[in-house]
């Protein structure tokens, strides 16, 4: 969400208001972008999706620094914050992309054979026999 030209003639209070609700929007959805993309990456790439995430989330970060007192210059700051708009809508067509990619019943059988593969000890008969170690039946 940008700050639309509108909040530029509010009154102190309502851009006050107005910044700290988008303050707190903006804090709160990259912990929803990254666990979104944690349990729908490939287990092996987690680790390196994660990584290119946050790296292009700082380099959006460091254009949109240095382009916006450009974009000011020529247009006004009342209107350049517009230019940040395409960013949220993007970010919000790729969450419902991913949403509808993602179903509920992929989702429990990956949660499912997460669980038994990770969770579950083996059974002693497919241990390894080591002679120290006792057979149980």
């Amino acid at each position: 969400m940008s700050c639309p030209p509108l909040f530029f003639t509010a009154p102190t209070g309502v851009l006050l208001a107005f910044l700290l609700v988008w303050g707190a929007a903006v804090i709160a959805d990259s912990g929803v972008f990254s666990t979104s993309l944690s349990e729908t990456a490939d287990s092996r790439f987690v680790g390196t999706a994660l990584t290119a995430q946050t790296a292009i989330g700082f380099l959006l970060t460091v254009v949109t620094i240095q382009l916006v007192p450009v974009a000011a210059d020529l247009i006004g700051w009342r209107y350049a914050f517009l230019l940040l708009a395409p960013g949220p809508l993007i970010g919000a067509v790729a969450m419902a992309a991913l949403r509808a990619r993602t179903t509920p019943a992929s989702q429990h059988s990956s949660k499912e054979e997460h669980h038994d593969q990770h969770l579950d000890p083996p059974h002693p008969d497919s241990w390894p026999d080591r002679g120290a170690l006792p057979h149980r039946r």
